[in-house]
């Protein structure tokens, strides 16, 4: 059984009588829960996936904003997608407009990136748990999960400019994305 949750990977397995289930990131094995029975196992491995998160969630600078760790172990877990990864590898550099991150995924304009990059900003911030800070609207904000529109914009175009998070940025580091 290979299952989703919270953007990790839980294996499990019953062999000789006793159930099984590996919690996975990546390639690296974090923990193994067992139970009774196969449905115990799972929800041991769940429980533990969310003290992870809890616990590291009180590490946070900010309720929309994971920690190095959380996004480490998102991407490790979630491997970006070519135009996911050209986005975040330009993004990392240097404030963009959504424009300038258009141009870098080949892509005729800003609606595609908030599309393609705003569901990877959804997926990111619902994995680990983020509260999206909310538009004028009150509706959710998705990209806050990974960056914050700055008080200026930029001056060629008035186009609003977006600075990545830099936890954001060093988990990229971190797993050699850029």
């Amino acid at each position: 059984m290979d299952q989703n949750y919270r953007g990790l990977l839980l294996r499990g397995r019953t062999a000789a009588g006793k159930s099984q289930v590996a919690i996975i990131a990546g390639q690296k094995r974090l923990h193994i829960a067992e139970g009774a029975t196969f449905a115990g196992a799972v929800a041991a491995a769940r429980a533990h996936v969310d003290a992870m998160f809890a616990e590291s969630a009180v590490r946070r600078r900010a309720k929309n904003i994971g920690t190095v760790d959380e996004y480490v172990r998102f991407f490790a877990a979630n491997p970006p997608r070519e135009h996911h990864a050209k986005l975040l590898k330009a993004h990392s550099k240097r404030p963009m407009t959504m424009t300038q991150l258009a141009a870098v995924a080949g892509w005729d304009g800003y609606k595609e990136v908030n599309a393609n990059y705003g569901s990877l900003e959804a997926e990111i911030g619902r994995t680990l748990g983020l509260a999206f800070d909310r538009r004028v609207d009150d509706t959710e904000f998705f990209m806050s999960s990974i960056v914050e529109q700055l008080d200026a914009n930029d001056p060629r175009t008035d186009h609003a400019l977006f600075e990545m998070h830099p936890e954001v940025a060093e988990a990229l580091r971190i797993i050699g994305l850029v």
